[in-house]
């Protein structure tokens, strides 16, 4: 689903126990079920909760309250290097990752170059950047479609 003029923010919640925890996810269902917000991202560990959500302008989430870290975001940007590799056609990523990014309005450097400490050994350094659901979007392809069998590795932050 897409919001008219749609926000996006970056929520983090450290639960100190189950019980706090469980409230906070079940508040947090009311406003999915409803369709009020969207998750582009999501990862939860023991009692913690990290996400990306987008929603429409006026969103007030009662759930608020409870975040430690709650911040608008307008966009992303993922830096990545693969694994020293010589079988794998690393040119051909290259080509396609532009394609990608090129296809998703997305700016972004990606290049080849030689590991200095091993003879015909490379690996693939660069960066993706943009707004935020075509980012994602450009992350989630890089990482699970093109960096299988050469070890894409990276950081993903946001603005």
């Amino acid at each position: 689903m897409v919001f008219e003029n749609e926000q996006y923010k970056y929520i983090k919640v450290v639960a100190p126990n189950l019980p706090i925890f469980a409230k906070f996810m079940s508040r947090m269902s009311v406003d999915i079920d409803r369709g009020s917000i969207e998750f582009l991202l999501r990862a939860v560990r023991k009692l913690n909760f990290e996400g990306i959500i987008a929603h429409p302008p006026a969103f007030k989430a009662e759930w608020e309250e409870m975040l430690q870290k709650n911040s608008p975001l307008t966009s992303m940007r993922y830096e990545f290097l693969s694994a020293a590799n010589r079988a794998y056609k690393l040119d051909e990523f290259v080509s396609q990752a532009t394609t990608i990014c090129n296809s998703l309005d997305l700016r972004s450097e990606i290049n080849v170059s030689k590991d200095k400490n091993y003879f015909e050994c490379y690996h693939i350094k660069g960066w993706i950047e943009g707004p935020m659901r075509n980012g994602l979007a450009g992350f989630f392809y890089l990482r699970d479609n093109l960096g299988r069998g050469i070890g894409i590795t990276g950081t993903l932050s946001y603005r």
